[in-house]
């Protein structure tokens, strides 16, 4: 007699959910290729997408320190955590335009 393996309902979505991944993180791969190749050929373009994304980035950093101050306004530390933040938010440049993206 030879056992017969069966696949459970659960292993099957398992391996859908694997499979589904996996396209998603190629497809991922081939849009930020495509993307890449696209702005090496307008470097204009793509001061101003860095730019954007730097101050993007930035404006997560300022509210992720504003949520860490709430907290920890009640504790000891208090004063340092809020001098700590504000010394990153105030290195936020203001006024900035795409143009000042570029750097020699």
């Amino acid at each position: 007699t030879t056992s017969v393996q069966t696949t459970t309902p659960v292993q099957t979505a398992d391996r859908e959910a694997n499979r589904r991944a996996r396209q998603q993180r190629e497809t991922l791969r081939v849009d930020q290729a495509l993307q890449r190749a696209f702005l090496q050929h307008r470097p204009a373009l793509h001061r101003v997408v860095d730019f954007a994304v730097d101050a993007a980035v930035l404006a997560a950093a300022d509210a992720a320190s504003v949520a860490a101050v709430e907290p920890a306004a009640s504790g000891p530390a208090s004063s340092a955590v809020a001098r700590a933040a504000k010394a990153a938010a105030d290195a936020a440049p203001t006024g900035a335009s795409p143009e000042d993206a570029w750097t020699p």
